[in-house]
Protein backbone atom coordinates (compact mmCIF):
# COMPACT_ATOMS: atom_id res chain seq x y z
CA UNK A 1 0.00 0.00 0.00
CA UNK A 2 2.94 2.33 0.61
CA UNK A 3 3.54 2.70 -3.14
CA UNK A 4 0.23 4.57 -3.39
CA UNK A 5 1.12 7.10 -0.70
CA UNK A 6 2.36 10.34 -2.24
CA UNK A 7 5.86 11.60 -1.55
CA UNK A 8 4.43 14.71 0.04
CA UNK A 9 2.32 12.64 2.46
CA UNK A 10 5.40 10.59 3.35
CA UNK A 11 7.23 13.84 4.15
CA UNK A 12 4.34 14.91 6.38
CA UNK A 13 4.37 11.52 8.11
CA UNK A 14 8.12 11.73 8.70
CA UNK A 15 7.81 15.21 10.14
CA UNK A 16 5.12 13.89 12.52
CA UNK A 17 7.57 11.24 13.78
CA UNK A 18 7.04 8.26 11.48
CA UNK A 19 10.60 6.94 11.15
CA UNK A 20 9.74 4.52 8.34
CA UNK A 21 8.36 7.22 6.04
CA UNK A 22 11.78 8.61 5.14
CA UNK A 23 13.07 5.11 4.42
CA UNK A 24 10.20 4.62 1.98
CA UNK A 25 11.13 7.88 0.23
CA UNK A 26 14.76 6.78 -0.05
CA UNK A 27 13.84 3.33 -1.38
CA UNK A 28 11.38 4.87 -3.83
CA UNK A 29 13.83 7.39 -5.31
CA UNK A 30 17.32 5.98 -4.77
CA UNK A 31 17.55 4.61 -8.31
CA UNK A 32 16.51 7.92 -9.85
CA UNK A 33 18.98 9.96 -7.76
CA UNK A 34 21.77 7.45 -8.36
CA UNK A 35 21.08 7.51 -12.12
CA UNK A 36 21.25 11.29 -12.22
CA UNK A 37 24.52 11.28 -10.25
CA UNK A 38 25.92 8.55 -12.50
CA UNK A 39 25.22 10.64 -15.60
CA UNK A 40 27.15 13.55 -14.08
CA UNK A 41 30.11 11.53 -12.78
CA UNK A 42 30.28 8.55 -15.10
CA UNK A 43 31.39 6.56 -12.08
CA UNK A 44 29.51 4.12 -9.80
CA UNK A 45 31.37 4.89 -6.58
CA UNK A 46 31.11 8.65 -6.87
CA UNK A 47 27.47 8.36 -7.94
CA UNK A 48 26.78 6.31 -4.80
CA UNK A 49 28.51 8.94 -2.66
CA UNK A 50 26.50 11.73 -4.28
CA UNK A 51 23.23 9.81 -3.83
CA UNK A 52 24.05 9.27 -0.15
CA UNK A 53 24.95 12.93 0.27
CA UNK A 54 21.73 13.96 -1.49
CA UNK A 55 19.51 11.99 0.87
CA UNK A 56 21.47 13.28 3.86
CA UNK A 57 20.83 16.86 2.67
CA UNK A 58 17.16 16.04 2.14
CA UNK A 59 16.88 14.55 5.63
CA UNK A 60 18.55 17.62 7.17
CA UNK A 61 16.33 20.06 5.27
CA UNK A 62 13.02 18.20 5.22
CA UNK A 63 11.53 20.66 7.72
CA UNK A 64 12.04 23.42 5.13
CA UNK A 65 10.23 21.50 2.37
CA UNK A 66 6.87 22.98 1.36
CA UNK A 67 4.54 19.97 1.17
CA UNK A 68 2.36 21.86 -1.32
CA UNK A 69 5.21 21.58 -3.84
CA UNK A 70 6.47 18.56 -5.77
CA UNK A 71 8.89 16.51 -3.66
CA UNK A 72 10.49 14.76 -6.64
CA UNK A 73 11.40 18.08 -8.29
CA UNK A 74 12.87 19.37 -5.02
CA UNK A 75 14.82 16.15 -4.51
CA UNK A 76 16.21 16.16 -8.06
CA UNK A 77 17.30 19.79 -7.68
CA UNK A 78 19.25 18.81 -4.56
CA UNK A 79 20.74 15.80 -6.37
CA UNK A 80 21.76 17.93 -9.35
CA UNK A 81 23.35 20.55 -7.11
CA UNK A 82 25.21 17.84 -5.17
CA UNK A 83 26.54 16.40 -8.44
CA UNK A 84 27.58 19.85 -9.67
CA UNK A 85 29.30 20.55 -6.34
CA UNK A 86 31.17 17.26 -6.73
CA UNK A 87 32.24 18.24 -10.27
CA UNK A 88 33.45 21.64 -9.06
CA UNK A 89 35.43 20.07 -6.23
CA UNK A 90 36.91 17.52 -8.60
CA UNK A 91 38.11 20.23 -10.99
CA UNK A 92 39.64 22.38 -8.28
CA UNK A 93 43.42 21.90 -8.38
CA UNK A 94 45.55 24.39 -6.47
CA UNK A 95 48.03 26.08 -8.80
CA UNK A 96 50.84 25.28 -6.37
CA UNK A 97 50.39 21.61 -7.31
CA UNK A 98 51.67 22.38 -10.81
CA UNK A 99 54.99 23.59 -9.43
CA UNK A 100 55.62 20.28 -7.69
CA UNK A 101 54.91 18.03 -10.68
CA UNK A 102 57.55 15.68 -11.98
CA UNK A 103 58.74 15.50 -15.57
CA UNK A 104 56.20 14.21 -18.03
CA UNK A 105 53.39 16.30 -16.59
CA UNK A 106 51.12 17.58 -19.37
CA UNK A 107 49.51 20.85 -18.32
CA UNK A 108 47.16 20.90 -21.32
CA UNK A 109 45.72 17.47 -20.47
CA UNK A 110 45.18 18.55 -16.88
CA UNK A 111 42.89 21.44 -17.86
CA UNK A 112 40.79 19.77 -20.56
CA UNK A 113 37.11 20.15 -19.77
CA UNK A 114 35.45 16.70 -19.56
CA UNK A 115 31.99 18.14 -20.29
CA UNK A 116 30.62 17.73 -23.81
CA UNK A 117 31.20 20.45 -26.38
CA UNK A 118 28.37 22.92 -26.98
CA UNK A 119 27.80 21.41 -30.42
CA UNK A 120 27.29 17.97 -28.85
CA UNK A 121 24.87 19.41 -26.30
CA UNK A 122 23.01 21.24 -29.09
CA UNK A 123 22.77 18.02 -31.12
CA UNK A 124 21.38 16.15 -28.10
CA UNK A 125 18.83 18.92 -27.54
CA UNK A 126 17.75 18.80 -31.20
CA UNK A 127 17.28 15.02 -31.01
CA UNK A 128 15.35 15.38 -27.75
CA UNK A 129 13.08 17.98 -29.39
CA UNK A 130 12.54 15.68 -32.37
CA UNK A 131 11.68 12.80 -30.03
CA UNK A 132 9.19 15.00 -28.14
CA UNK A 133 7.59 15.99 -31.44
CA UNK A 134 7.19 12.32 -32.40
CA UNK A 135 5.66 11.53 -29.01
CA UNK A 136 3.15 14.37 -29.49
CA UNK A 137 1.97 12.72 -32.72
CA UNK A 138 1.08 9.52 -30.86
CA UNK A 139 -2.51 8.90 -29.78
CA UNK A 140 -3.10 10.65 -26.44
CA UNK A 141 -3.39 7.41 -24.45
CA UNK A 142 0.14 6.45 -25.57
CA UNK A 143 1.78 9.88 -25.41
CA UNK A 144 0.58 10.48 -21.87
CA UNK A 145 2.18 7.23 -20.66
CA UNK A 146 5.45 7.94 -22.51
CA UNK A 147 5.63 11.48 -21.12
CA UNK A 148 4.90 10.40 -17.56
CA UNK A 149 7.49 7.63 -17.75
CA UNK A 150 10.29 9.24 -19.77
CA UNK A 151 9.92 12.94 -19.03
CA UNK A 152 8.67 12.80 -15.43
CA UNK A 153 10.49 9.64 -14.38
CA UNK A 154 7.39 7.92 -13.00
CA UNK A 155 7.30 4.15 -12.67
CA UNK A 156 4.57 2.17 -14.38
CA UNK A 157 2.93 1.63 -10.97
CA UNK A 158 2.90 5.38 -10.32
CA UNK A 159 1.46 6.02 -13.79
CA UNK A 160 -1.21 3.39 -13.18
CA UNK A 161 -2.18 5.07 -9.91
CA UNK A 162 -2.09 8.58 -11.35
CA UNK A 163 -4.09 7.78 -14.50
CA UNK A 164 -6.38 5.21 -12.81
CA UNK A 165 -5.54 2.66 -15.51
CA UNK A 166 -4.65 -0.97 -14.78
CA UNK A 167 -0.89 -1.58 -14.48
CA UNK A 168 -0.78 -4.03 -17.39
CA UNK A 169 -2.66 -1.55 -19.58
CA UNK A 170 -0.08 1.13 -18.80
CA UNK A 171 2.77 -1.25 -19.62
CA UNK A 172 1.12 -2.34 -22.88
CA UNK A 173 0.45 1.24 -23.94
CA UNK A 174 4.05 2.19 -23.27
CA UNK A 175 5.44 -0.74 -25.25
CA UNK A 176 3.02 -0.11 -28.13
CA UNK A 177 4.08 3.53 -28.19
CA UNK A 178 7.74 2.54 -28.37
CA UNK A 179 6.98 0.20 -31.29
CA UNK A 180 5.15 2.99 -33.11
CA UNK A 181 8.03 5.40 -32.50
CA UNK A 182 10.59 2.88 -33.77
CA UNK A 183 8.63 2.41 -36.98
CA UNK A 184 9.00 6.13 -37.43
Amino acid sequence: MEKFVSDENLVKAHLKGDETAFGILVNRHLGLVYGLARRYTGDQDNASDIAQETFLKIWRNLKKFDTNRNFKAWMLAIAKNSALDWLKAKKAVPFSNFENQTEGFNFIESIIDPLPLPSVVAERNIRADEARALVLRLPQKYSSVVNLHDENGLTFSEISYKTRRPLNTVKSQYHRAIKILRRG
